[in-house]
């Protein structure tokens, strides 16, 4: 089974409801390399909703791996700025992330193995899933798949590797 994580951002919706820059805040979500990175962008706010749902994604993923839930932000380090092909390290592995940006979103995937991003299919999000320990899955041909689901405001996406 090919684990997959997304994640997803309506950013008029994280506009309206986060303030990011409270006091303490960035710290407990970005490393000082990362706030670096950010704080250098041309667009700070928006380079944060990026590191985010990188992080998120990620979680998403090693959660399907068998990781405890847990608090990992900054244990998750984006290791490059290229929102189009990220890499993303935990726990000394390294994973790649996809981001999609336009005005009103932001939509990640993360894989473990780069080459699988052309197998991604998007899923209808009504589709009737299991859950075994919280992941989510479908059973295709007497095989498990795995799967991610997010949602956020007015969006939402699952998808998984085909």
């Amino acid at each position: 089974m090919i684990c997959i994580g997304n994640d997803i951002i309506d950013l008029k919706l994280a506009k309206l409801e986060s303030n990011i820059f409270r006091k303490g805040y960035l710290d407990k979500i970005l490393s000082l390399a990362e706030q670096k990175i950010m704080f250098e962008s041309e667009c700070p706010w928006l380079k944060f909703w990026i590191f985010w749902s990188q992080k998120e994604a990620v979680y998403k993923l090693i959660r399907q791996k068998g990781e405890k839930r847990g608090y990992y932000p900054l244990k998750i380090e984006i290791q490059n700025s290229d929102f189009k092909h990220g890499k993303v390290c935990f726990m000394n592995q390294i994973y790649y992330t996809q981001s999609k940006v336009n005005d009103d979103l932001i939509e990640t995937i993360c894989l473990e193995h780069p080459n699988n991003f052309n197998r991604i299919k998007s899923l209808n999000s009504n589709l009737q899933f299991s859950r075994n320990n919280e992941i989510p899955f479908i059973e295709m041909y007497e095989n498990k798949q795995a799967l991610s689901k997010s949602h956020h405001g007015r969006f939402e996406s699952c998808v998984s590797v085909f």
